[in-house]
């Protein structure tokens, strides 16, 4: 069992942190983990996504929207996303990942040569992935369609990268 019961991070909506017990209730119950609007920095995701630990496995859900979250953040989360087999969707809008952190969850784990599709950061269970107003430009909007195009999620059917600093290179 997990010692480590309190963390000074995702504070409820009376300012009090949240208990890690509660974070585990909340998965076991439904698989969802929804920190958003909770004035998250990229140090508490850090210090989130190491928590999760074994409860990665059941996450269907998570949600981190409209926090503070940069590269840095999705740098953290993406060395998880490996470990949750069932997620179906992720809300990351409303933060600050720009290219650089949609690289970082789109990371390709050496399938270079291979005749199957990529395998990228993201479960292949993904359906949903919210990235709206995140920062992302022409590059990362082109490094998803690449993905998806290669069947690198093939569940995926609702993608948002609206509100976005997209291009004419990534309107092609």
């Amino acid at each position: 069992a997990n010692a480590l019961e309190y963390v000074n991070i995702a504070k409820r909506a009376d300012g009090f942190p949240l208990e890690l017990s509660d974070m585990r209730r909340d998965i076991s119950k439904n698989g969802v983990l929804n920190y958003s609007s909770r004035s998250l920095f990229d140090a508490d995701v850090i210090v989130l996504a190491a928590a999760l630990g074994t409860m990665a496995q059941k996450l269907v859900t998570l949600d981190l929207s409209t926090n503070s979250l940069s590269a840095t953040a999705a740098k953290s989360l993406a060395k998880q996303l490996r470990s949750m087999p069932k997620l179906a969707a992720i809300n990351l809008a409303h933060n600050y990942i720009g290219d650089e952190g949609l690289f970082a969850l789109l990371a390709v784990a050496g399938t270079a040569g291979a005749k199957q599709a990529p395998a990228t950061m993201l479960p292949r269970s993904l359906k949903t992935l919210n990235l709206r107003d995140n920062h992302i430009g022409g590059k990362g909007a082109e490094a998803l369609a690449k993905m998806l195009q290669a069947g690198a999620l093939p569940n995926a059917s609702d993608i948002d990268l609206s509100h976005n600093w997209l291009d004419s290179l990534a309107a092609k």
